[in-house]
């Protein structure tokens, strides 16, 4: 698979000389699904917003389709952890407010609307107003939203960590089953090493501030997964991995290496 995103050389720096991010390369290959875990505080949602054009690099550059990532656009789809529904609006009618802006007519949005707020399981409120909704009812709005554009990378940051475990752990499958129909190139950051491991095709581990790469673990899982996956010896190897590689990753910047 060819890469959808690069990422060359980034650094991040806020006031003064404080480095938030950085240095860091990284590709994201078209149709993958790519999760990024670390403590926190170190950069995983700066990175995710420079992947969508939210924020510029202080150094280094991000390509997206083989171009300069200049900023944010229809072909990046943004999925934040706290609800943006608009209160004012229905279900449909926040999702079809994304196609309006890309210029459609009003009867292709709602149809389009319509289609994918069936996709995410939430045809029967359609004419609902988020009041109405459960926050993770809101988050399907907001996921339903964010595909109908129908980009060529979702940007997912920490999506449920608001959730009860319960919710969570339904989403998670309602994003596994969306991306298999859809194959949409996916980046999610968690703080959850479980949730990392059952969705991604790889998890990268960053470092405390200034947040570089430590490790890249491929998961070799099979799909489609269900929630069985996560009782089986692959499962539980591949989780002790990647919370090895981030305990690892503490310890080596507590201790001042490099």
């Amino acid at each position: 698979m060819s890469a959808l995103i690069e990422v060359r050389g980034v650094l991040r720096r806020f006031s003064g000389d404080l480095v938030g991010l950085g240095p860091i390369d990284l590709g994201v290959r078209e149709g993958e699904f790519l999760a990024i875990v670390g403590p926190s505080g170190c950069g995983k949602s700066t990175l995710l917003h420079l992947l969508a054009g939210l924020d510029a690099p202080t150094e280094g550059e991000i390509q997206f389709e083989g171009a300069r990532l200049a900023g944010p656009g229809p072909a990046l789809g943004v999925v934040f952890q706290h609800y943006t529904c608009l209160p004012w609006l229905t279900a449909r009618q926040n999702v079809a407010l994304a196609l309006r802006w890309r210029g459609l007519p009003g009867a292709d949005c709602e149809r389009n609307a319509q289609r994918y707020i069936d996709l995410v399981g939430l045809g029967p409120f359609s004419d609902a107003w988020p009041a109405t909704l459960s926050g993770g009812m809101q988050q399907r709005v907001a996921i339903a939203r964010a595909l109908a554009n129908q980009p060529r990378a979702l940007l997912m940051d920490e999506p449920f960590g608001a959730l009860d475990a319960q919710t969570r752990s339904r989403l998670q499958l309602e994003l596994l089953r969306i991306f298999a129909e859809m194959g949409c190139t996916t980046v999610f950051v968690t703080h959850d090493i479980d949730e990392a491991v059952f969705l991604a095709d790889r998890v990268v581990v960053l470092t405390p501030r200034p947040g570089r790469i430590h490790a890249e673990i491929p998961v070799t899982l099979p799909r489609p997964r269900t929630l069985g996956t996560r009782l089986g010896p692959d499962f539980s190897t591949l989780r002790a991995r990647v919370a090895a590689a981030l305990e690892e990753a503490v310890y080596t910047m507590s201790n001042g290496e490099d």
